[in-house]
């Protein structure tokens, strides 16, 4: 269980809070945040500088190029790549990312780049354990 958990935490780690997929040639801001290097650049490309860009994590100020790459994170990030999903865990087809949400719109299970597109952006979600535990307790009540 504890392994399981260690390879969920490691494939999370490596996801760019910008774009919600594995980092792609990833990039270090001074404040010590990692984004792909074209995530954070189009975001440079959308923001207005005045005087200089802020972190879109921690808001700390940085100029456009100063980030540098991190070949280390590259490295932990193909390791990642590696690793299938947990037992017992599905990964979505589309973005190769863990189900981690439930879309009680659709109802269906969504990973957490699909909770950022358009299909679901504005449906109400719950955590994928949060939903099975409801559907046990709408199951049980049902049957007693």
């Amino acid at each position: 269980m504890a392994a399981k958990r260690g390879i969920q935490e490691l494939q999370e780690a490596v996801i760019c809070s910008i774009c919600l997929a594995y980092f792609n040639d990833p990039v270090i801001l001074k404040c010590g945040h990692n984004f792909c290097r074209a995530c954070i650049t189009q975001y440079c490309q959308e923001s207005d500088p005045s005087p200089r860009y802020r972190c879109p994590q921690c808001r700390e100020p940085f100029r456009e190029g100063e980030f540098q790459p991190n070949r280390e994170l590259r490295n932990v990030v193909e390791i990642a790549k590696k690793f299938p999903a947990p037992r017992g865990e599905r990964a979505c087809e589309k973005h190769e990312a863990l189900l981690q949400l439930f879309c009680e719109v659709d109802q269906t299970p969504i990973c957490l780049v699909c909770r950022e597109s358009r299909s679901h952006k504005d449906h109400p979600v719950l955590p994928i354990e949060e939903a099975a535990q409801d559907y046990q307790q709408v199951t049980m009540s049902e049957t007693c």
